[in-house]
């Protein structure tokens, strides 16, 4: 095992590598399915397993003849459209005439062909930078050409805007009110507030502020006031005096309130009513009466873009809140892109909705972009928008344009105009806070037309509420199709704003890789307040732009290939729950502040509608009940979980971490019974006693899992034939794995359909044969598939000259009769696979033939080609192989072949093509073809296979890749196009390209000077530019080798390779280098050709 270091130097790696592969090939005769079965996986039809990546390298070639010495006739190689994928990835290396080529297989159903072609130039530049850098540290090595580089910093980031006016929000609210002192600019359903009286009532109440508390620049005034006029009039005054607002929510509880007024050290309560307690500071109920005799002039007072606006207190990692620190810059900014995409493209005044608590970040650009527009602002109390009747017809009443909601908000407010019927106008919808689904879009074109926009934004509360957005509009109309990217893209970033998407060592990822979101420009704020250690953490120097700023936020998100950013997820237990960012160590915190409490885990998880809630674990003696009403007391409501479960003891990981995959569903009953449940119909009963006999068990219950039962994939096919005899029912073998206990299947077999059973008869033994573990595996495989070409072997070749096709036919024939492999079917007996070798007589081949028009372009030959090689092979008949010729010319023709991978492999085709050759020039001269009487078959090889491992000659192999993937098996993260199926697919395409002359000189020249073949420098470049783009550290690569480790089989067709699963794992080192015996290593360990499978 060699888990990868992203510290260590890249040399390290690659000896480590080494060792790896030495140790693995010293047991490659081990089955690979024989170890899958050892493993006893769980089953996951949407993915290959063990891993999902494969590696070949073709290097070696055989001794003797190639089909491109054909007597008389030059042949040239018809290159085929690839269009079968085995694994997500598969990166075949081919050295030819010392230089190395890749090309890359990948699954069509998952990947692009944009993002493999960057991802095969990533490996070319990853190789050049590793030859010429072999000290530096993995995690600093260079992938990503200069040009894509300048992409992802500067060309996605092209967001530079200039404003005028002033500097500050009270500066441009008074340029505003100049412009329209008349006009309403603030109602809250009491009354209203032109922008005249807003503005004198303001500069009073700022008044007062400075004569009584001489408040100056940067000093902090509370807030604890519900949604009013007065409300307005106190922020803007707070702002004209000097101040920054911090707002303190007067429903939570009475510690989260003391602390963030001693935190914040503000100078003065703004209350809008009685608190009805008392507090460490000042408290002034703002009336007219307050500040009525004060000046109503602007005041005279030097403003700054760096002065603090606001504080903002959210969820703390440590259960206390910390508060963020907000600059006017950042606030104005924000201001004028609103008035860019929305104010600006109206020539009328437009109505806004208050919608958010100040003390939520949302309220920020609620509150002050329609004021700086001459639009009017509607508050409303929060009661209203807790009913969406109510929310609706203050929205209908107010003749309101823009409003600012969550999407999951936004789902109750759209189902409730769909289920009520009644008719509303809006201008603009933005949403944020939480992923909005693609269904919300649709559903809201529907309703609102195209005259409304829905615009969709992404922030953090420390960068000034919004960094990101985008129009999730629907074009054309009536296509039910949005222009968004994703269903989870965020948009591009604001003006004056850069997004950066950054590995776990700051570097920039690819397009399409999953990374780390930092965000830099305008928006990003001051910092912590008194935090100084947590501020240097997450507010960073911009490593681009000099003198910049970035704020690290923890968000995962990668770009596409458009310049918009896609959200993945949260990279701590940080998360958003309708629209309120909630940092779950906090709850768990509390939690543990009770004495009944001695663990506990918070999550977030998603239930059956889609929507988001927060789960607490717990273990202890204190019941929910008590528990929620102490939270309570410490937190706010949105922060109490609404399911809390009691467990006797929290699982733990083996390195004793909570293990948060193990905790039970919430809706659950805590523990799961195991109670046994006999069968309550005939069906039942007969499934059961099947169940029984193959899996030797006297009694299993109804709800049992037949795979947790000890059943694998060649006693559920002894299952099926069961059932398929006793009952008269055919069924899948995928109806077992997807449904895999008795109740289960036997609601399928009532739906299923009577087949007659046909009784295989008994042969004597020497009619048939055992297969070999690589043959049971494809055996196997092939009862999933349903068109059955995963695992055909396609070729073609290019003849021009003569070419004597019934020679060539005779010489098909000759090989068939030479090779048994060639003339095998594979039957069930009894549920077990045989292979039956048919008598030479009985197996005459047909070379297929056909004429071609001759002004057929090479598209139309792919698929002329591509049709001669369609079609499937029943592993039952024969034969599962088939050629034939096109005539596409004078003197021209295409050999065309096919077979199927259980009766060969790369290496059998290489034989295959030798001895055709021989044996079509001994037609052509009549003489001997020369070729070797064969000692034994393919059948001996798997007999001798089957008694090594009843014999426990491969006891230590065993131990061996057990130990390998002993504790939790890793799983690659591929960045994925496409979402995975759940059932995996074999649609697939190549990118190819060559490495160049001087890169594989190169490596080969590094080789032979670390003592590593070419395959173990390959391998460690793929687990390099792996590792840098997931950032995982373990992970499992797939590699074939030849299995013929004797003599006698190296001129044998048939299916002998094999499968190593390398999961490459840290051993001591000695000055940077693991010490090996050079004897073992070399161009001896680079694989024959070989053909990946399983």
């Amino acid at each position: 095992r060699t888990v990868v270091n992203g510290e260590e130097p890249v040399i390290t790696l690659l000896h480590k590598i080494k060792q790896s592969v030495l140790e693995a090939y010293e047991h490659e005769q081990y089955p690979f399915d024989l170890l899958i079965e050892d493993l006893e996986l769980s089953r996951d039809m949407s993915r290959s397993a063990l891993f999902d990546v494969m590696m070949v390298f073709q290097n070696a070639e055989l001794n003797g003849a190639g089909i491109e010495e054909l007597e008389g006739i030059e042949v040239s190689a018809f290159n085929l459209a690839n269009t079968i994928s085995k694994f997500d990835l598969t990166f075949n290396f081919a050295a030819k005439d010392s230089v190395v080529e890749l090309e890359i297989e990948y699954n069509t159903a998952l990947f692009k062909a944009e993002s493999i072609s960057r991802l095969l130039g990533h490996f070319k530049e990853l190789a050049g930078a590793v030859i010429a850098g072999q000290t530096v540290a993995l995690n600093q090595l260079s992938y990503i050409p200069i040009a894509e580089q300048l992409q992802l910093i500067e060309g996605f980031n092209q967001t530079a805007r200039s404003y005028t006016g002033g500097a500050t929000i009270q500066e441009l609210f008074e340029e505003q009110v100049a412009r329209t002192p008349l006009a309403i600019a603030v109602s809250d359903g009491a009354g209203e507030l032109t922008y005249q009286e807003l503005n004198t009532r303001s500069n009073q109440l700022a008044g007062y502020l400075q004569s009584h508390y001489g408040i100056k620049k940067d000093e902090l005034v509370g807030i604890m006031m519900d949604k009013s006029t007065e409300l307005m009039i106190s922020i803007l005054a707070i702002l004209k005096s000097g101040g920054a607002y911090v707002p303190v929510d007067g429903a939570h509880p009475a510690e989260r309130k003391a602390h963030i007024i001693r935190d914040s050290q503000l100078r003065v309560l703004l209350t809008g009513a009685d608190p009805g307690a008392e507090f460490s500071v000042p408290v002034v109920q703002v009336t007219e009466d307050l500040y009525g005799g004060y000046a109503t002039d602007n005041l005279s007072q030097s403003y700054s873009g760096d002065d603090l606006i606001y504080v903002l207190y959210t969820s703390g990692t440590t259960g206390v809140p910390k508060g963020v620190q907000i600059e006017q810059h950042s606030v104005v900014n924000l201001s004028h892109w609103l008035k860019e995409i929305i104010y600006s493209k109206h020539d009328r005044p437009l109505v806004s909705l208050l919608t958010a608590s100040i003390n939520f970040d949302a309220s920020v650009q609620q509150l002050f972009a329609p004021l700086l527009n001459g639009g009017q602002l509607i508050l409303i109390a929060d009661e209203v928008k807790k009913d969406p009747a109510q929310y609706i017809q203050t929205i209908i009443a107010g003749k309101v344009d823009v409003i600012d909601i969550t999407p999951a908000y936004l789902g109750v407010m759209l189902s409730h105009l769909e289920e009520s019927g009644i008719g509303m106008a809006l201008q603009y919808t933005l949403t944020g806070g939480e992923a909005l689904s693609e269904d919300l879009c649709l559903r809201y074109e529907t309703i609102f037309g195209e005259q409304s926009s829905l615009i969709n934004v992404y922030g953090i509360t420390e960068c000034t509420v919004n960094s990101s957005y985008e129009f999730a509009g629907v074009t054309p109309k009536g296509t039910r199709k949005t222009t968004r990217s994703s269903d989870s893209s965020i948009g591009t970033p604001l003006p004056n704003h850069q997004l950066y998407i950054l590995d776990g060592s700051g570097n920039p990822v690819p397009i399409g890789v999953k990374g780390e979101l930092y965000i830099g420009g305008s928006g990003v704020g001051r910092g912590y307040i008194n935090l100084e250690e947590q501020s240097r953490d997450r507010f960073r120097a911009n490593p681009f732009i000099t003198g910049g700023r970035v704020y690290k936020s923890g968000d995962m998100a990668r770009w596409l290939e458009d310049g918009t950013v896609e959200f993945i997820g949260r990279s701590d237990h940080q998360v958003k729950v309708r629209g309120y960012r909630i940092e779950l160590g906090e709850i768990e915190n509390t939690l543990l502040k009770h004495e009944g409490v001695s663990q506990s885990v918070v999550l977030c998880r998603t239930d059956d509608q889609g929507e988001k809630e927060l789960v607490g674990y717990y273990a202890g003696v204190a019941d929910a009940v008590t528990l929620r009403s102490f939270m309570g007391g410490y937190l706010p409501e949105y922060m109490i979980p609404g399911y809390l479960v009691r467990l006797d003891t929290l699982p733990l990981t083996a390195n004793g971490k909570i293990d948060r995959k193990q905790l039970p569903d919430p809706a659950e009953d805590s523990g799961k019974s195991e109670s046994y449940e006999g069968p309550r119909n005939q069906t039942e009963i007969q499934v059961g006693r099947i169940w029984s006999e193959v899996l030797k068990r006297e009694q299993i219950g109804i709800h049992a899992n037949f795979f947790e039962l000890g059943g694998h994939s060649l006693k559920a096919i002894q299952v099926i034939s069961r059932l398929h005899k006793e009952l008269g029912l055919k069924l899948e073998l995928r109806s077992l794995f997807a449904h895999p206990t008795i109740a289960g299947l036997s609601v399928e077999i009532s739906k299923g359909r009577k087949v007659s059973y046909e009784e295989i008869t008994a042969i004597p033994v020497e009619a048939d044969y055992a297969l070999s573990h690589a043959q049971q595996r494809l055996w196997i495989l092939d009862q999933f598939e349903q068109d059955r070409i995963a695992y055909n072997m396609p070729w073609a070749y290019r003849f021009k000259g003569l070419l004597d096709i019934k020679a060539l036919e005779a010489s098909f024939n000759s090989l068939i009769e030479r090779h048994e492999i060639l003339r095998t079917i594979f039957i069930s007996v009894e549920g077990e696979p045989r292979q039956k070798v048919l008598p030479a007589a009985a197996c005459q081949f047909q070379l297929g033939y056909r004429e071609a028009s001759i002004t057929l372009g090479e598209e139309d030959l792919q698929e002329l080609v591509k049709a001669e090689l369609a079609g499937s092979f029943s592993l039952d008949q024969w034969p599962l192989l088939k050629a034939g010729v096109i005539r596409t010319g004078e003197g021209e023709h295409i050999l065309v072949f096919n077979m199927h991978h259980i009766i060969s492999d790369g290496w059998s085709t290489e034989v295959m093509t030798d001895e055709l050759v021989r044996l079509y020039q001994s037609k052509q001269n009549g003489q001997e073809a020369g070729l070797a009487p064969l000692v034994i078959q393919y059948k001996d090889y798997a007999h001798w296979q089957n008694r090594q491992l009843q014999e426990g000659r491969f006891a230590a192999s065993a131990s061996y890749w057990q130990s390998q993937f002993s504790g939790e098996i890793p799983v690659l993260d591929l960045p994925l196009d496409y979402k995975r199926g759940l059932i995996k697919t074999f649609k697939g395409n190549s990118i190819s390209a060559s490495l160049g002359a001087e890169l594989s000189r190169d490596i080969q020249q590094l080789g032979q000077a670390e003592g590593m073949s070419v395959f173990m420098i390959l391998l460690g470049l793929l687990k390099i530019l792996l590792y840098r783009y997931t950032g995982q550290e373990d992970m499992v690569i797939g590699t074939a080798v030849a299995g013929r480790s004797q003599k006698s089989l190296e001129s044998q067709l048939g299916f002998y390779v094999n499968t190593l699963a390398l999961r490459l794992e840290w051993s001591d080192i000695k000055d940077g280098r693991l010490q090996y015996d050079a004897g073992k290593t070399g161009n001896s360990y680079d694989m024959k050709i070989v053909e990946p499978c399983m």
